[in-house]
């Protein structure tokens, strides 16, 4: 299929997708063509209707930064209800985000609703004619300047000016590129981690356990590696308990020589143990099971960075180190920049490993493909001979998250406004941990009870988060005082 001035998607995830919507809302000309490799769209979001409600078996709204739907559509998205909540308290205060100025800031949720059901809702209706299942690409061929060439498995062959690759990195990596990627390219890919992991959700027939906390459960909490929270923090329907559970890395090991039904077993013992009663497996119901690791095309939940989480002692060393490899990824690959990196890897503003990360690094290559600018925030500026469509309600052109201006060959580096211990990666479902309680258990914990001690937590950090909270709260305050006048 010719098309010479399009752009070819790899991956119809939460980049692929945004990044298509935003080239159709700036206004671009040429074809457009997501490539998917499964038979359906969305990656590592996907929704389960589990216990009567519609819940996320991927990707889950546990943590994103303030005004991430805002952000990523450019204005507010459609029929979708919002609560806030700071990380560690339940939710409340539902509220109908209908207009441009009833925008909450904070932490914010979906109130009864997923991610499958916003991009469902607010992306897929613009772009879902380009998508071409089944077509999983076995060779990208960027040596003509002009133009790429991009070959599936099945033999369609699709061209275009620039080719965007979403896919995780296990999967990127099984590509072939003619030429090679550079060097340099290459060394930064090798520099990404990837975590397998399992996401397992469960109903009990007894409350048990939402009295103990708010949204995740700090007896088992492990560098977000292993973790419990309530599922049903931001459901209206409360009736039904449900709890879900996420392993990943050596804790994701521990369980891979286990049946379904086995690791669903040592999980009710688990919490078991934790409550020290046997309400888990007395009251268990059923439950349902996603072995992301085992996934086809995906193989894994997310990405991190080695030289952040073990990099130097000090913090500015490790932005140093994070930020070298960061601008191999996201500048353009080739002669004539044909090839652009795109997903939760390189998510700008150092929200790697969440969806909000991905769906904003598709929005921000798609302004770059574009040749448009950043104002304030992440409001793309196309060329002034291209207008973009416009969209239902009217966008302010100041944003609370305050980013410097930026042009289409920015890199993006997690804002500085940010505490370091918001900014470690965490994995695709979680929020980033409890302040005090109980210490992860060991791998002997996990197979024999044992005692769990109690943590610290810096005052550093402490103070760098209050910082963050104040500076959320003053920069809501202007915001607000713009729309009024």
């Amino acid at each position: 299929k010719m098309a010479e001035d399009g752009v070819i998607i790899v991956g119809a995830g939460a980049a692929g997708l945004t990044t298509a919507y935003e080239l159709v809302r700036l206004g671009y000309g040429g074809d457009i063509h997501i490539l998917e490799a499964s038979n359906r769209w969305g990656g590592r979001v996907e929704q389960v209707e589990f216990g009567g409600m519609k819940l996320d078996l991927g990707g889950s709204w546990l943590q994103a930064p303030p005004t991430a739907l805002h952000d990523i559509l450019d204005r507010p998205p459609r029929n979708t209800k919002l609560a806030e909540y700071e990380p560690g308290f339940s939710v409340f205060e539902h509220e109908k985000w209908d207009n441009t100025k009833s925008l909450r800031f904070g932490y914010q949720t979906f109130v009864g609703s997923t991610w499958y059901e916003f991009f469902e809702q607010n992306i897929l209706p613009s772009v879902e004619d380009t998508i071409t299942y089944d077509c999983e690409v076995d060779m990208v061929d960027y040596f003509d300047t002009d133009q790429a060439f991009v070959e599936c498995t099945n033999g369609m062959v699709f061209t275009g000016k620039h080719v965007v690759l979403t896919p995780s990195v296990q999967v990127l990596n099984k590509i072939k590129f003619l030429p090679k990627l550079p060097t340099s390219v290459q060394d930064a890919i090798e520099k990404v981690e990837w975590s397998r992991g399992f996401k397992l959700l469960i109903e009990f027939s007894k409350d048990f356990f939402r009295n103990q906390f708010s949204i995740y459960m700090p007896q088992y909490w492990a560098f977000n590696e292993h973790n419990f929270y309530d599922v049903t923090y931001n459901q209206p329907q409360k009736d039904r308990p449900i709890l879900g559970f996420i392993a990943t890395d050596k804790y994701y090991d521990l369980y891979a020589n286990m049946t379904e039904q086995e690791i669903v077993n040592e999980t009710l013992r688990l919490l078991d143990h934790a409550f020290n009663c046997t309400d888990a497996t007395d009251s268990y119901v059923s439950h349902v099971f996603k072995d992301w690791g085992k996934e086809p095309y995906i193989e894994g939940v997310w990405s991190w960075y080695d030289e952040w989480r073990h990099g130097p002692d000090d913090m500015d060393d490790r932005w140093v180190q994070l930020c070298s490899v960061l601008d191999e990824l996201l500048n353009p690959i080739g002669d004539e920049g044909q090839l652009f990196l795109a997903g939760e890897a390189v998510a700008p503003d150092g929200d790697y490993a969440l969806v909000s990360g991905a769906a904003m690094s598709g929005k921000t290559t798609a302004c770059r493909i574009m040749g448009g600018t950043f104002e304030i925030g992440y409001h793309c500026v196309p060329p002034p001979t291209i207008s973009p469509r416009p969209t239902t309600t009217s966008v302010p052109t100041f944003y609370p998250t305050m980013q410097p201006t930026l042009s289409p060959s920015t890199t993006f580096a997690p804002s500085a406004s940010r505490s370091p211990s918001s900014i470690i990666p965490t994995v695709v479902g979680t929020t980033n941990g409890p302040t005090e309680g109980n210490a992860p258990p060991t791998e002997e914990d996990l197979i024999t009870p044992g005692t769990l001690s109690s943590p610290t937590e810096s005052s550093g950090s402490r103070s760098s988060t209050k910082m963050a909270l104040l500076t959320s709260v003053m920069l809501s305050a202007v915001y607000l005082a713009k729309l009024l006048l």
